[in-house]
């Protein structure tokens, strides 16, 4: 039997934006943004691509504006960043840090 987990979290100290894992493992940082699925994830993608490409999103999306803002301070200094909704995508992604 699989059992499915159900995980929340409120940090209220948190940085607007910032991803909802950190973790540190071999010397380098890795951050990890979770989504509920693959809709989600897929929409967040659409919404970055907007942005890179200098369309203005509208204020309705600022939480995911936040994030991907975010995401490329993380990006800019070389560490990793992991948008998922899948724990296996997690797990291979340290295994070829390995």
């Amino acid at each position: 039997m699989i059992k499915k987990w159900k995980f929340t979290h409120k940090m209220t100290l948190q940085t607007k934006g910032c991803p909802d894992i950190i973790c540190f493992y071999k010397w380098e940082f890795i951050w990890i943004e979770v989504k509920k699925d693959l809709e989600q994830v897929n929409k967040w993608i659409k919404l970055k691509d907007r942005y890179k490409a200098g369309e203005t999103l509208p204020k309705s999306y600022k939480r995911e504006l936040n994030q991907i803002k975010y995401m490329e301070k993380i990006l800019e200094n070389w560490w990793h960043f992991i948008l998922t909704y899948e724990l296996d995508e997690v797990i291979t992604f340290i295994d070829g840090l390995k």
